[in-house]
């Protein structure tokens, strides 16, 4: 008998590994980045070539879900009308210990 699918279990079908392969590389150098860096980190680990369209018909930018249930706020920020900047990730960790850590070691 087949079951429904779990949220979690759709995302996870949403996001190959070298998606979060690349979020992870960012990660490791830093808690913030742009939208645009995000992309040009999963054509760098993409195992063959890919477009622009590949990302967003996919939804591969989608990582909220998967990295909140793995520990992190994730706060998207994009322009609105009439404004200019990039489109941005910034991640922070969930839990008190883990953010006074994350504070500590960001001073």
């Amino acid at each position: 008998m087949t079951k429904p699918l779990s949220p979690s279990e759709v995302e996870q079908k949403k996001l190959p590994s070298f998606v979060i392969e690349a979020v992870n590389s960012l990660l490791m150098k830093k808690t913030h980045f742009t939208q645009g860096e995000l992309v040009q980190a999963i054509f760098d680990y993409a195992p063959k070539r890919i477009t622009s369209s590949d990302i967003y018909d996919n939804n591969w930018l989608d990582i909220e879900y998967t990295y909140e249930q793995a520990g992190w706020n994730i706060r998207y920020d994009r322009p609105g009308y009439n404004e200019t900047y990039e489109a941005n990730f910034t991640f922070t960790p969930k839990t008190t210990a883990l953010t006074k850590q994350y504070k500590k070691n960001n001073e």
